[in-house]
């Protein structure tokens, strides 16, 4: 792998890193440790799905560790009480449009997993949003 091709992904894996984590330093770290990595790579794997599968990986563990603070914005808000995977999931299939394959593939799981998942977080931030906006509840159809 050349550098300038892992180079090339820098922005995608901080805005991966930044969407799960919420803290900009924190998604620095998780970018710098994520190509830190990069010599490990499996070769038949693209450049950008190890770097992802890395990034969300570190990612993780740090949340398990410490959880995402509270945050004023609403849109942030409802992506932080997603559940970590569904979160994850969502900001690998709608942020960052990577297949359902791919993100199996990263996330170690099935297609039909991510499948599930990316509708429960959807649900999820459609919830809460609505909620944190103060929208009123869609009414039941006759």
């Amino acid at each position: 792998m050349r550098f300038d091709e892992i180079l090339a992904h820098w922005k995608g894996v901080y805005s991966v890193a930044q969407s799960m984590l919420f803290v900009r330093l924190e998604a620095i770290a998780v970018t710098e440790a994520t190509f830190q990595r990069a010599d490990s790579f499996v070769a038949d794997v693209p450049v950008q799905i190890s770097l992802y599968r890395a990034a969300i990986g570190i990612s993780l563990a740090r949340l398990r560790v410490a959880p995402a603070k509270p945050t004023a914005n609403p849109i942030l808000e409802a992506l932080r009480r997603l559940n970590p995977i569904d979160r994850a999931v969502f900001v690998l299939r709608d942020v960052e449009d990577l297949s359902v394959e791919e993100v199996a593939f990263i996330l170690r799981t099935s297609p039909a997993i991510v499948r599930r998942r990316a509708h429960q977080a959807r649900l999820g931030l459609t919830g809460c949003l609505g909620h944190l906006l103060g929208s009123p509840p869609a009414r039941e159809e006759l």
